[in-house]
Protein backbone atom coordinates (compact mmCIF):
# COMPACT_ATOMS: atom_id res chain seq x y z
CA UNK A 1 0.00 0.00 0.00
CA UNK A 2 1.19 3.69 -0.99
CA UNK A 3 0.49 7.18 0.61
CA UNK A 4 -1.19 9.84 -1.24
CA UNK A 5 -0.63 13.85 -0.40
CA UNK A 6 -2.82 16.28 -0.99
CA UNK A 7 -0.08 18.59 -2.76
CA UNK A 8 -1.03 22.47 -3.48
CA UNK A 9 2.46 23.54 -3.60
CA UNK A 10 2.40 25.61 -0.77
CA UNK A 11 4.89 25.81 2.30
CA UNK A 12 3.14 23.00 4.28
CA UNK A 13 2.33 20.51 1.70
CA UNK A 14 5.96 20.93 0.37
CA UNK A 15 7.45 20.38 3.49
CA UNK A 16 5.60 16.83 4.00
CA UNK A 17 6.74 16.17 0.05
CA UNK A 18 10.28 16.71 1.04
CA UNK A 19 10.00 14.80 3.93
CA UNK A 20 8.38 11.77 2.24
CA UNK A 21 10.91 11.91 -0.14
CA UNK A 22 13.48 12.36 2.39
CA UNK A 23 12.22 9.01 4.14
CA UNK A 24 12.01 7.10 0.69
CA UNK A 25 8.65 6.60 1.48
CA UNK A 26 6.28 5.07 -1.57
CA UNK A 27 3.96 7.82 -2.52
CA UNK A 28 1.88 9.81 -4.88
CA UNK A 29 0.27 13.25 -5.25
CA UNK A 30 -2.42 14.88 -6.07
CA UNK A 31 -3.96 18.08 -7.09
CA UNK A 32 -7.37 19.42 -6.80
CA UNK A 33 -8.54 21.61 -9.23
CA UNK A 34 -10.70 24.52 -7.96
CA UNK A 35 -11.54 26.19 -11.58
CA UNK A 36 -13.51 29.11 -9.81
CA UNK A 37 -9.97 30.55 -9.54
CA UNK A 38 -7.58 30.04 -12.38
CA UNK A 39 -5.30 32.50 -12.02
CA UNK A 40 -4.23 30.44 -8.38
CA UNK A 41 -4.55 27.25 -10.44
CA UNK A 42 -2.40 28.41 -12.67
CA UNK A 43 0.57 29.60 -10.39
CA UNK A 44 0.13 26.63 -8.24
CA UNK A 45 0.24 24.22 -10.99
CA UNK A 46 3.73 26.59 -12.26
CA UNK A 47 5.04 25.75 -8.64
CA UNK A 48 4.74 22.66 -8.01
CA UNK A 49 5.89 21.17 -11.80
CA UNK A 50 9.01 23.63 -10.96
CA UNK A 51 9.25 21.58 -8.02
CA UNK A 52 9.43 18.22 -9.87
CA UNK A 53 11.27 19.11 -12.38
CA UNK A 54 14.05 19.96 -10.49
CA UNK A 55 13.84 16.41 -9.07
CA UNK A 56 13.46 14.86 -11.94
CA UNK A 57 17.00 16.09 -12.48
CA UNK A 58 18.04 13.94 -9.26
CA UNK A 59 16.25 10.93 -10.77
CA UNK A 60 13.32 11.31 -7.90
CA UNK A 61 10.07 10.64 -9.31
CA UNK A 62 6.61 9.90 -8.38
CA UNK A 63 2.95 9.98 -10.08
CA UNK A 64 1.27 12.99 -9.97
CA UNK A 65 -2.66 13.58 -10.62
CA UNK A 66 -2.83 16.92 -11.36
CA UNK A 67 -6.33 16.56 -13.87
CA UNK A 68 -7.91 13.81 -11.90
CA UNK A 69 -10.03 15.99 -10.28
CA UNK A 70 -11.49 19.31 -10.93
CA UNK A 71 -14.69 21.06 -9.78
CA UNK A 72 -16.25 24.02 -9.43
CA UNK A 73 -17.95 25.98 -6.69
CA UNK A 74 -21.54 27.73 -6.83
CA UNK A 75 -20.89 31.66 -6.36
CA UNK A 76 -23.35 31.80 -3.73
CA UNK A 77 -22.19 29.15 -1.87
CA UNK A 78 -18.64 30.78 -1.39
CA UNK A 79 -20.05 33.27 0.70
CA UNK A 80 -22.88 31.05 3.05
CA UNK A 81 -22.04 31.07 6.81
CA UNK A 82 -19.77 27.37 6.29
CA UNK A 83 -16.66 29.30 5.48
CA UNK A 84 -14.59 26.16 4.95
CA UNK A 85 -15.95 24.53 2.08
CA UNK A 86 -12.79 23.43 0.55
CA UNK A 87 -11.60 20.51 3.14
CA UNK A 88 -15.23 19.69 2.16
CA UNK A 89 -15.19 19.11 -0.98
CA UNK A 90 -11.34 17.88 -0.93
CA UNK A 91 -12.75 14.61 1.04
CA UNK A 92 -16.08 14.43 -1.29
CA UNK A 93 -13.04 14.45 -4.30
CA UNK A 94 -10.83 11.84 -2.13
CA UNK A 95 -13.45 9.63 -2.21
CA UNK A 96 -14.25 9.62 -5.67
CA UNK A 97 -10.72 9.00 -6.49
CA UNK A 98 -9.92 6.39 -4.30
CA UNK A 99 -12.93 4.49 -5.94
CA UNK A 100 -10.65 4.30 -8.95
CA UNK A 101 -7.65 4.09 -7.14
CA UNK A 102 -8.05 1.70 -4.00
CA UNK A 103 -3.81 0.83 -3.10
CA UNK A 104 -3.88 4.06 -0.63
CA UNK A 105 -3.45 3.18 2.92
CA UNK A 106 -2.65 6.62 4.10
CA UNK A 107 -3.75 10.70 3.16
CA UNK A 108 -1.49 13.27 3.74
CA UNK A 109 -2.94 16.29 4.76
CA UNK A 110 -0.61 19.80 5.08
CA UNK A 111 -2.68 21.36 7.89
CA UNK A 112 -1.35 22.84 10.99
CA UNK A 113 -3.58 24.29 13.95
CA UNK A 114 -3.38 27.44 12.98
CA UNK A 115 -5.56 26.96 9.76
CA UNK A 116 -9.46 27.19 10.22
CA UNK A 117 -9.91 23.82 9.71
CA UNK A 118 -8.93 22.40 12.96
CA UNK A 119 -12.17 24.34 14.52
CA UNK A 120 -13.75 21.71 11.88
CA UNK A 121 -11.31 19.05 12.07
CA UNK A 122 -13.88 16.42 13.67
CA UNK A 123 -16.45 17.32 11.89
CA UNK A 124 -14.61 16.81 8.47
CA UNK A 125 -13.58 13.80 9.43
CA UNK A 126 -16.99 12.03 11.01
CA UNK A 127 -17.96 12.84 7.33
CA UNK A 128 -15.52 11.47 5.54
CA UNK A 129 -16.06 8.32 8.03
CA UNK A 130 -20.03 8.43 7.02
CA UNK A 131 -19.34 9.16 3.30
CA UNK A 132 -17.05 6.54 2.80
CA UNK A 133 -19.64 4.23 4.63
CA UNK A 134 -22.67 5.23 2.65
CA UNK A 135 -20.18 4.85 -0.58
CA UNK A 136 -18.44 1.37 0.06
CA UNK A 137 -20.70 -0.57 2.24
CA UNK A 138 -21.23 -3.69 0.21
CA UNK A 139 -17.98 -3.55 -1.56
CA UNK A 140 -14.47 -4.94 -1.23
CA UNK A 141 -13.06 -1.13 -0.59
CA UNK A 142 -14.95 -1.01 2.42
CA UNK A 143 -12.08 -2.71 4.34
CA UNK A 144 -9.76 -0.23 2.71
CA UNK A 145 -10.43 2.98 3.91
CA UNK A 146 -7.32 5.25 4.39
CA UNK A 147 -6.11 7.12 7.38
CA UNK A 148 -5.57 10.86 7.28
CA UNK A 149 -2.48 11.69 8.80
CA UNK A 150 -1.55 15.72 9.81
CA UNK A 151 2.10 15.56 10.00
CA UNK A 152 2.84 19.13 11.05
CA UNK A 153 -0.30 19.74 12.74
CA UNK A 154 1.82 20.58 15.99
CA UNK A 155 4.26 23.06 14.07
CA UNK A 156 4.13 26.83 13.34
CA UNK A 157 4.83 28.08 10.06
CA UNK A 158 7.81 29.67 11.17
CA UNK A 159 9.10 26.06 12.75
CA UNK A 160 7.90 24.65 9.22
CA UNK A 161 9.38 27.83 6.72
CA UNK A 162 13.30 27.03 9.09
CA UNK A 163 12.98 23.71 8.62
CA UNK A 164 13.81 23.44 5.21
CA UNK A 165 17.09 21.87 5.07
CA UNK A 166 20.14 24.44 3.49
CA UNK A 167 19.17 22.99 -0.07
CA UNK A 168 15.89 23.37 0.22
CA UNK A 169 15.80 26.17 1.60
CA UNK A 170 18.07 27.64 -1.22
CA UNK A 171 16.54 25.36 -4.29
CA UNK A 172 12.66 24.84 -2.99
CA UNK A 173 11.88 27.12 -1.07
CA UNK A 174 11.58 30.45 -3.55
CA UNK A 175 9.31 28.02 -5.83
CA UNK A 176 6.15 27.58 -3.48
CA UNK A 177 2.66 29.53 -3.97
CA UNK A 178 0.85 30.48 -0.89
CA UNK A 179 -1.40 33.04 -2.26
CA UNK A 180 -5.70 32.54 -2.90
CA UNK A 181 -5.86 35.52 -4.72
CA UNK A 182 -3.13 36.24 -7.25
CA UNK A 183 -3.31 39.15 -9.63
CA UNK A 184 -1.82 38.86 -13.30
CA UNK A 185 0.21 41.77 -14.44
CA UNK A 186 1.91 42.74 -17.86
CA UNK A 187 5.48 42.55 -17.54
CA UNK A 188 5.51 45.51 -19.92
CA UNK A 189 3.80 47.16 -17.81
CA UNK A 190 5.53 46.23 -14.55
CA UNK A 191 8.34 48.96 -13.37
CA UNK A 192 9.66 47.56 -9.76
CA UNK A 193 7.57 46.02 -7.58
CA UNK A 194 9.12 45.06 -3.86
CA UNK A 195 5.47 43.29 -2.24
CA UNK A 196 7.51 42.64 1.21
CA UNK A 197 10.32 40.96 -0.55
CA UNK A 198 8.14 37.92 -2.38
CA UNK A 199 9.82 36.70 -5.26
CA UNK A 200 7.54 37.76 -8.28
CA UNK A 201 7.80 34.65 -10.97
CA UNK A 202 7.91 36.06 -14.29
CA UNK A 203 6.54 33.46 -16.98
CA UNK A 204 9.18 33.43 -20.16
CA UNK A 205 10.26 30.44 -21.49
CA UNK A 206 7.81 28.84 -24.08
CA UNK A 207 8.36 25.77 -23.12
CA UNK A 208 7.90 26.13 -19.02
CA UNK A 209 6.12 23.19 -17.73
CA UNK A 210 2.83 24.87 -16.83
CA UNK A 211 2.09 25.14 -20.28
CA UNK A 212 1.89 29.05 -20.99
CA UNK A 213 3.08 29.70 -24.32
CA UNK A 214 5.50 32.76 -24.84
CA UNK A 215 2.43 35.19 -26.12
CA UNK A 216 0.66 34.51 -22.55
CA UNK A 217 3.46 35.96 -20.94
CA UNK A 218 2.46 36.67 -17.16
CA UNK A 219 3.91 37.86 -13.78
CA UNK A 220 1.82 36.25 -10.74
CA UNK A 221 1.42 38.92 -8.40
CA UNK A 222 0.28 37.81 -4.55
CA UNK A 223 -2.93 39.94 -3.60
CA UNK A 224 -1.20 40.94 0.29
CA UNK A 225 -4.84 40.48 1.35
CA UNK A 226 -5.64 36.99 1.76
CA UNK A 227 -5.36 34.66 5.03
CA UNK A 228 -2.09 32.66 3.37
CA UNK A 229 -0.36 36.46 2.35
CA UNK A 230 -0.97 37.96 5.82
CA UNK A 231 0.41 34.59 7.25
CA UNK A 232 3.41 34.55 5.19
CA UNK A 233 3.43 38.09 5.52
CA UNK A 234 3.92 38.45 9.55
CA UNK A 235 5.81 35.26 9.24
CA UNK A 236 8.39 36.98 7.21
CA UNK A 237 8.47 39.60 9.71
CA UNK A 238 9.28 37.60 12.29
CA UNK A 239 12.32 36.13 10.90
CA UNK A 240 13.24 39.60 9.75
CA UNK A 241 12.93 40.95 13.40
CA UNK A 242 14.77 37.73 14.78
CA UNK A 243 11.40 36.80 16.95
CA UNK A 244 12.00 33.06 17.11
CA UNK A 245 8.83 31.41 17.59
CA UNK A 246 8.01 28.68 20.16
CA UNK A 247 8.57 25.06 19.22
CA UNK A 248 4.95 24.42 18.58
CA UNK A 249 1.72 25.07 20.68
CA UNK A 250 1.19 24.31 24.05
CA UNK A 251 -1.58 21.60 24.34
CA UNK A 252 -3.03 23.71 27.13
CA UNK A 253 -3.62 26.92 25.29
CA UNK A 254 -5.33 25.31 22.51
CA UNK A 255 -8.41 26.88 21.65
CA UNK A 256 -9.19 23.55 19.17
CA UNK A 257 -8.13 21.14 21.60
CA UNK A 258 -10.42 22.96 24.67
CA UNK A 259 -13.34 22.98 22.25
CA UNK A 260 -12.86 19.38 20.99
CA UNK A 261 -13.02 18.53 24.79
CA UNK A 262 -16.01 20.02 25.55
CA UNK A 263 -17.65 18.45 22.48
CA UNK A 264 -16.72 15.21 23.97
CA UNK A 265 -17.99 16.04 27.37
CA UNK A 266 -21.36 17.28 26.12
CA UNK A 267 -21.40 13.94 24.08
CA UNK A 268 -20.82 11.67 27.15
Amino acid sequence: MKSLLVWSGGLDSTKILLDLIDRKESFDTIYFNLENNEIKTKAELRARNLIKNFFKEKNIKWRDYTNTVKFTINPSALNCYFPTYQPLVWIMSIIFFLGIHKEYSKIYMGYIKEDDFWHYKSDFLNIFDSMWNITFSNTESYKLKPQFLFPLEWDLKQQIYNSYTDEYKKEIRPLIWTCENPHIINPRQLFFNFYNSIAIDIITDPNDPSNITKEEQKIYMPCGQCDPCKKFSKLKDEITSGIVCKENYNNEDDPVQEKEIKKEEVSL
